[in-house]
């Protein structure tokens, strides 16, 4: 599914990047439906106690965690409320940054990035490759762009 992997990529980025830091993580994610809410938590339970679940042989050149790293790093879990600030800010963040990725000139985006607010930035140069922003998902959406005519 492609909301697990999403979700287990971020937050194997952001342990990263604590654990780069000397820091622990707590995940805090905006509340939908209580199934919805289960199953967030249920993938936050299944990273901390195993580890990441992709093919450990293809997923090598991006240095995952262990499960025991994944059971120190990730302290927690918790849902908020779409009315939370921070909720409001991080959906503004993760608009900005899906769409700046296929569109750069997005003007949000651009600002974003530009005064260096991505983790990508925030990042040492040889860590941006594996805690910075990923967006597999849009390959096949900038291919297609590609091939449009004019």
């Amino acid at each position: 599914m492609l909301c697990r992997s999403a979700f287990d990529i971020v937050v194997e980025r952001a342990a990263k990047f604590a654990k780069h830091q000397g820091r622990r993580l707590k995940v805090f994610y905006e509340m939908a439906d209580p199934d919805t809410n289960d199953m967030v938590e249920g993938y936050f339970y299944n990273i901390q106690e195993n580890g990441m679940g992709f093919d450990a042989s293809t997923s090598a050149k991006y240095l995952p965690l262990s499960a025991e790293d994944f059971s120190y790093l990730l302290l927690d879990i918790e849902g908020k409320d779409k009315s939370n600030r921070l909720m409001q800010i991080a959906d503004s963040y993760v608009y900005a940054i899906a769409r700046g990725s296929y569109e750069r000139k997005f003007s949000i985006y651009r600002r974003i990035s530009e005064s260096g607010k991505l983790v990508t930035s925030q990042a040492p140069p040889e860590l941006a490759p594996l805690v910075g922003v990923k967006t597999y998902c849009f390959e096949l959406f900038k291919a297609q762009k590609q091939q449009r005519p004019g």
